[in-house]
């Protein structure tokens, strides 16, 4: 660790990725399930969200994650909670001031990379 540096005592950026994957990957596995379930193809969700059908599958495969305002577009495309989309992705805080960390649980059916 550096000392004097802002954010040198942070947890590392291959830490952050492997976190982000996680989160991508439980969200797009959330956004698929609801997606199929509601009877959508990715080019109807795509239209009624509007956004373009290659980015919803980039997001259902855990390659981007989506900002807020993709993640409400999808939601309302969806007729869903917002939280739903989020379901299995959870911050823990710890005891220190400004650590925790992401807790995902897959939902059935997800695949791990």
């Amino acid at each position: 660790m550096r000392k004097g540096v802002p954010g040198a005592d942070r947890e590392p950026k291959d830490g952050r990725k492997q976190f982000r994957r996680e989160v991508a990957d439980a969200f797009g596995a959330n956004l698929r399930r609801l997606r199929e379930e509601s009877g959508l193809s990715q080019e109807s969700l795509s239209l009624r969200a509007s956004l373009i059908r290659t980015y919803v599958g980039m997001i259902e495969n855990g390659d981007r994650v989506p900002g807020i305002d993709t993640a409400l577009r999808l939601a309302g495309a969806l007729a869903v909670e917002p939280g739903d989309l989020f379901a299995g992705i959870y911050w823990q805080p710890d005891d220190s001031d400004r650590g925790g960390n992401i807790i995902v649980e897959l939902p059935e059916g997800a695949v791990e990379r």
